[in-house]
Formats: structure tokens, sequence, C-alpha cells
């Protein structure tokens, strides 16, 4: 018997949080909106009040304003600008909530700490605009992927993990229960162990990507194709949203289809602060899992496959 939380999730998200996290340092009075920089050595996000130059000015208007001023009032004695010298925002697209920005070629260019302060520094000034939720990147028309090679996917949020700004691509470790799967591919096997991860990634997604890699101890099986790409885990107040490409959907691996799922159900709801997982195949939820699991709904943590 399988065990499902029916319904989508209703979070919200409240953006007055996120000028609240730490490791961002305010310069002036709180008013209007926040454009992000780089301090002088360019470890650190700093915000900077504006307000937009029109008082009536409406959600497209307001994105192209922040992209004009991107890398505007660059003061090499306090700060820098977000995107480096030559960097532009070719593009961009409001489809739904979701926006997405078109970066030049050279945005690739940036070693991987700067890159993912950067990241943070556009994902926080466009979700402060009222009809933005999330922000997704590309790349000369593809889309951006991180330093391990998987694709950024949608952002929002919840998708960085706030810490030093000094230590932003440090590793942290944590002890996690992984589930796999016996020869016969028809139950969950926990597996305890200390896995790292990159501190500035939310630890659902390394926590997937460790499923990924496979069991270590004998007598396990692995559950997903070590090819399965995974384009995001975002956790937001108990539920975690994890997206997945196409390619979850085929595997040359001999299990039951509930097997999978609830592995990473199980998985998440053990090691992070997880109730439900909501699952979705390139942003679309409203599929079936290899033509049994309906992906519309929620899972909770299922114990009856657990042996």
């Amino acid at each position: 018997m399988t065990h499902k939380y029916a319904g989508k999730s209703a979070a919200a998200l409240f953006l007055c949080l996120l000028l609240l996290l730490s490791g961002c340092r305010s310069e002036e009075p709180v008013t209007g909106y926040f454009l992000y920089y780089l301090n002088t050595e360019e470890n650190e996000l700093q915000q900077v009040s504006f307000t937009p130059e029109a008082a009536d000015i409406d959600t497209e208007g307001l994105i192209l304003e922040m992209i004009a001023r991107l890398g505007m009032e660059n003061d090499q004695d306090k700060r820098r600008s977000l995107l480096p010298e030559g960097t532009k925002i070719l593009g961009h697209q409001l489809s739904g909530t979701v926006l997405t920005l078109n970066m030049s070629g050279n945005y690739t260019t940036m070693d991987a700490s700067r890159e993912v302060l950067c990241r943070g520094g556009l994902v926080r000034t466009f979700l402060q605009i009222d009809g933005v939720d999330s922000v997704a990147i590309l790349v000369d028309n593809v889309p951006l992927k991180n330093a391990a090679g998987s694709e950024v996917g949608v952002m929002n949020a919840g998708s960085f993990v706030e810490n030093a700004a000094r230590t932003i691509n440090a590793y942290q470790s944590v002890q996690v229960t992984l589930y796999f799967t016996d020869e016969t591919g028809s139950v969950l096997l926990p597996e305890s162990r200390r896995m790292y991860y990159i501190s500035s990634e939310p630890i659902e997604q390394a926590v997937v990507e460790e499923l990924i890699k496979g069991p270590k101890e004998a007598g396990h099986y692995p559950v997903l194709s070590a090819d399965t790409n995974i384009l995001s885990a975002i956790a937001q107040e108990g539920v975690c949203h994890v997206n997945f490409d196409t390619g979850i959907q085929t595997s040359n691996l001999t299990v039951k289809a509930e097997i999978p799922v609830y592995a990473i159900v199980n998985s998440l709801t053990d090691s992070c602060h997880i109730e439900t997982v909501q699952f979705s195949v390139d942003g679309k939820n409203d599929v079936m899992f290899r033509g049994t699991l309906d992906l519309s709904e929620q899972y909770r943590k299922n114990t009856e496959l657990v042996q």
C-alpha cells in the first residue's frame, strides 16, 4: 500500500525574509527595491536600495529597469558590479511567474565562487518584482550548468544555502540515510553514510545526487540509473520540489516503479526537514511516472516498502 498526500503546494515565498538573510550588507536605508553588487574582494553580496523612475511602473517595465541598472554605480572603493565587465543580459522572457534571463557567453568565464554569488544576486534582484516567483538562467540560449556539470534549473529564494561568503564554495558534511533496493527491486534498504556537499547548493539536491551515485553496502542495489539528471530540488515549507529531465522515465534497472520514487522520498524525509515531495519532469507534474504513479500528487514517506 502506498501513502500519498494529495494536493499541490500552496506555499508562497515571503520576500521580506530574503532581505534578512546573512551575508548581505545594506549601505542605505531600506526603501523601494534593491540592486545587488559584490564587495571589492568579490566574496560577498552587498545590497543598495533604489526607487524606480516611474511611480506606476508595471512588471515588464521594472524588469527592464533592473536589467538596465545592473552594472551601474560601480564604485571601486566600495563595491563592484554584479556582472563582470562585458557580460550582458541579452534577453528575457516572463512565462507565467518564471523569469528566464539569457546571458552572454562570457558569463561562464567567471570562477565558480563568483558565479554562485552572481547567480544569487540575479535571483534576489528579480524576485523582488511582483509577478516573478522564480528565475532561470540561460547562457547563449543554453541552460546554465553548475560546477558539477548539472543544469541549475529554476531558482527561487530557497535555492541558496546562506553562509559566510568566505566559505560560499566550502564543503560541509552531514550524516544521511539513503534508500536502495535488493536484487529483486521490490523493497527498500536503508544505508547510512556521511555525505559531503558544496554548502552553496541546496542540501536536498545533494541528497538526490548522492542517491544517484548508488549504494556502497554489499547486497544493496541502485534505484536510479547513474545517468539520471536532476534539474533542481527546492524545499519550501516542508515540501521538496524535485525536478528531473525526461530521462527519469526510462531506466535499464529492473525495479518496480514505486521503488525509485519512495527511495527519493524516504531519503529526503529522513535526511532533511521535509514532510512531502512533489515530483516533476521538465517542470511538469501532470504526468504518470513510468505509466504507474501520478506525479501531480505529493508523496509522503513509505515505511511498508522498507525491509
